[in-house]
């Protein structure tokens, strides 16, 4: 439960930047256009963590990075919340995106070796409340607007909640948290051709998913179909559609394999994606294909996640009475 906090306000930042791009725009100068640099330099500085991450834990255990990752990103967005120039914001941004990383994959890999097989129903909480903070985001950031003339003030609360998360994951964190051994002469998980297919598909739906939550305010908008603030409450509801998924997909997780939730997963996103492309203009075609699209990407980290790289599905732990 300790990790719940970082993981909402991880959350609430990635979706709340897109809405709040043409504030930035107007209080550094830079075009919105460049703007989309921000995405650039987080999820670049993601990919490094995410890459540094993995020795860091095998060496250390999960611990150490989940609370570098915490300070770095709580670093990142006062960066964001203080910038005054579009350099100030990439910085913050790459930091966001450097500490993310860790958390991302220090807070997962600690669950999955505090309980082991009986990790689905953590793991999925863990996945609901980033849900959560992604569906609050942006609509705090319209409130902040309409209320203190700035939605920049949402990072604020987000810096303050990291505060209170830090100290509490130092005291409770558990330490020495430590994979088994890998048997000598087994085959390397590299050689699978199923891990190089599901790492393709995170390829696409990684970039897909963060172009739709942080582009789609203003998409919008420039195609005359909603204001900003009725884009942001669009980029809430993609992902209220889609926490809305992961919380069915759980639910029906003992009953409905792995793989099939994953090709539901990718055959409803393909489907979305044609509306996006065929939309004519038309709102509610747009918003359909939007809320489709929240859906569709819900099962697809988790299932695929848990996907063993010979392609069978690991067993689904059994709720506790």
């Amino acid at each position: 439960m300790s990790l719940w906090l970082p993981f909402i306000v991880y959350g609430v930042e990635i979706a709340s930047v897109g809405p709040l791009l043409n504030e930035f725009s107007t209080k550094t100068g830079a075009s919105i256009e460049s703007l989309g640099m921000l995405f650039t330099a987080q999820f670049l500085l993601g990919l490094v963590s995410t890459i540094l991450a993995g020795p860091a834990i095998d060496r250390f255990s999960s611990r150490p990075p989940v609370l570098v990752g915490v300070a770095l990103f709580t670093l990142g967005i006062g960066a964001l919340a203080l910038g005054e120039s579009l350099a100030a914001l990439l910085i913050g941004a790459a930091m966001f995106g450097l500490g993310g990383g860790f958390l991302d994959i220090g807070g997962q890999l600690m669950i999955l070796r505090l309980y082991r097989e009986d990790a689905a129903r953590p793991l999925n909480s863990l996945h609901f409340v980033f849900s959560l903070g992604a569906v609050a985001g942006p609509l705090l950031a319209v409130q902040a607007n309409q209320q203190v003339g700035s939605g920049i003030a949402v990072f604020w609360l987000a810096v303050v909640l990291l505060l209170i998360a830090l100290p509490i994951l130092t005291l409770v964190a558990p330490r020495n948290l430590r994979e088994e051994t890998r048997p000598a002469g087994e085959r390397s998980i590299f050689r699978s051709p199923t891990l190089w297919l599901l790492a393709a598909v995170f390829l696409l739906y990684v970039g897909i998913e963060v172009g739709v939550g942080g582009w789609t305010t203003e998409f919008t908008f420039n195609l005359g179909v909603f204001d900003r603030e009725q884009g942001g409450v669009l980029t809430s509801f993609y992902f209220v559609a889609f926490m809305a998924s992961r919380l069915i997909m759980t639910a029906v997780g003992t009953r409905v394999s792995f793989e099939r939730q994953f090709v539901l997963g990718v055959v409803l996103s393909t489907l979305a994606a044609a509306l996006y492309v065929f939309h004519g203009g038309s709102a509610p075609l747009i918003v359909l294909a939007t809320l489709l699209l929240g859906f569709a990407f819900g099962p697809i980290y988790p299932a695929a996640s848990r996907c063993s790289p010979n392609g069978s599905s690991r067993r689904q732990a059994r709720p506790h009475r």
